[in-house]
């Protein structure tokens, strides 16, 4: 699939439509009061999606990190939209979808060189390429890994993911999650009260 500006995609998604300048304008007013909060989301989407666990791993300081986690893959039709369910509404069936957008908004701010998202069923994964709020492509992929796996690529060291203080902040808030939350080979401890809190961190 060809790269396409947000522009020409989000032009109509289901039951609305709207234009380039409303739909940027619409999706600042999601972004998180500190994008390091990414982290807390993202673990409050793979509880969403149904996940067992939910990996942090990092790269290295030049390439960022790397996160994964199993449960129900998103499909083609969700990633061709990655805002899509923030700009038509609250809906319960599309929470995790909301999650997912309002942390990639987050990743955003970061300004890395690319941030990709690999998902779907084996032998039917796609790849989801975010260069910037106003351009993305999504392209098949042969990756063989039954996970979502979300990869966020630094434009630099400057460009720092996964920050140690991100990380001990969010260590403690998951001892709230209802599934282990590993650090490149550790668990965090977890009461297993309720999804990972963000407003502490």
């Amino acid at each position: 699939m060809d790269e396409l500006p947000l522009a020409d995609r989000l032009v109509e998604t289901g039951s609305f439509r709207i234009d380039r300048a409303r739909a940027l304008e619409k999706l600042r007013d999601y972004q998180l009061p500190d994008p390091s909060l990414y982290a807390a989301v993202l673990v409050r989407c793979a509880v969403a999606s149904g996940a067992t666990e939910i990996r942090f791993d990092a790269l290295t300081r030049e390439t960022g990190v790397e996160i994964s986690f199993d449960g129900r893959p998103f499909s083609a039709e969700e990633l061709e939209y990655p805002y899509g369910a923030l700009l038509a509404g609250a809906a319960p069936e599309t929470d995790r979808n909301r999650e997912l957008a309002i942390a990639l908004l987050a990743l955003l701010r970061f300004k890395p060189a690319r941030v990709l998202l690999r998902s779907g069923a084996p032998g039917s994964r796609f790849q989801l390429a975010i260069a910037s709020l106003e351009s993305e492509s999504l392209t098949p992929s042969e990756d063989p890994a039954g996970k979502t796996v979300i990869r966020a690529i630094a434009a630099g060291p400057q460009c720092a993911f996964w920050r140690p203080e991100v990380h001990k902040r969010l260590r403690g808030n998951c001892r709230f999650s209802p599934i282990p939350v590993r650090f490149e080979e550790e668990t965090a401890s977890r009461l297993g009260l309720a999804a990972c809190r963000d407003d502490e961190l």
